[in-house]
């Protein structure tokens, strides 16, 4: 009896806990082009949703994953060099700025000037980033100083310095308390977007422009950004509350009922879409609805599949990709990793890959 029991057993363990069965590795012509999503270390052929033996073949494109995040959640630092019109510029550890040509030769180092200064060491916001107009490098300094911000050209000649309050200071009874309340949250390429945790004493966001320098304050809290995919620029914020979800994009601002939950989202737009990718940073799960941008109408709900496990001490970060008619949804928690991909139009799961039930 115990031989009989042990196969379906085995069976039954495999199907209910294992992996997709749309993991197996495929073979393709090596003559042809595929576009390609990396995940881990392998690679989804977004045509076929199959995983291609790229030993076989060198011939793809690797459609890159959005990297929009608020910089404290993210569960690696942010990177610290980027690539502006042919020369390379790293944020050293020290803080100061190296320039190199492709060559690798030191061009230039721009010291800064607030070495005397300790850094606020929150991890992800201190960070230098390329936009279409130059080299920003922002550093969060401790307390009172606030984050100081440069913009450098290829050159390393400073285009403008801004400074942001990130502590507020209440008097209580004899003593001052500081409540650090903004965070460096994310950036497009025409605006640098600060905010409050959701539930911090003190709920602000500020979106500084990194052309005109003009800043706009509001009194919520930021859980995601919209970005305009033509020109990636700022399109619109989002932000939460208990009971609602509020959408504001210029003119256009709408309310949706919760939809389902966390206080952090990414997004998607493509013309009159908007899809959102709802989550926690410190819990498991995530919802993906599409909305009509004018509006607000609920068009699909997604179906995603969840991990569902118990936690303590948890980080959960999203990524939500489009390519074509296909939305990339990539989910990095504590737990495990997994990939899905949903159809555009109408939320349907075309793929998922799951961690392995622990």
């Amino acid at each position: 009896m115990k031989r009989i029991l042990v196969l379906p057993l085995a069976i039954f363990y495999c199907i209910t806990f294992g992996q997709s069965t749309n993991n197996n590795i495929i073979s393709i012509n090596p003559n042809v082009k595929v576009n390609v999503y990396r995940f881990k270390n392998k690679l989804l052929d977004l045509y076929k949703l199959k995983f291609i033996d790229t030993t076989l073949t060198k011939n793809y494109t690797e459609i890159k994953r959005e990297d929009i995040h608020a910089g404290m959640f993210s569960k690696n630092p942010n990177s610290n060099k980027v690539i502006y019109k042919n020369y390379y510029f790293e944020l050293k550890e020290n803080r100061d700025v190296s320039i190199s040509n492709s060559n690798g030769k030191l061009i230039k180092t721009i010291s800064d000037p607030d070495k005397n200064i300790l850094a606020d060491n929150i991890s992800g916001n201190s960070t230098i980033f390329s936009v279409s107009t130059g080299v920003v490098v922002a550093i969060r300094l401790n307390e009172e100083n606030g984050y100081h911000i440069k913009k450098y050209d290829e050159k390393g000649n400073t285009l403008n310095i801004w400074k942001i309050a990130h502590t507020i200071y209440n008097k209580k009874d004899n003593e001052i308390e500081s409540i650090p309340f903004l965070y460096y949250f994310a950036h497009t390429d025409n605006a640098m977007i600060f905010s409050s945790m959701h539930h911090s004493k003190a709920q602000s966001t500020i979106i500084m422009s990194l052309n005109d320098s003009t800043r706009i304050k509001t009194d919520k809290s930021t859980g995601g950004i919209i970005v305009n995919p033509k020109d990636n620029s700022l399109a619109g914020i989002i932000s939460f509350s208990d009971k609602s979800m509020e959408v504001n994009m210029g003119t256009k601002s709408w309310n949706s009922i919760n939809e389902g939950w966390g206080d952090a989202a990414k997004t998607v737009l493509n013309d009159s879409i908007l899809v959102i990718a709802r989550y926690h940073n410190i819990a498991t799960g995530c919802s993906v609805n599409a909305y009509n941008v004018n509006t607000g109408n609920l068009l699909w709900k997604g179906d995603v599949k969840q991990l569902n496990v118990g936690h303590s001490k948890y980080y959960n970060i999203v990524h939500l990709t489009l390519f074509e008619n296909k939305l990339i949804l990539e989910g990095n928690e504590a737990y495990g990793d997994y990939l899905q991909v949903l159809d555009l139009n109408t939320g349907k799961n075309l793929f998922t890959e799951m961690p392995v039930n622990k």
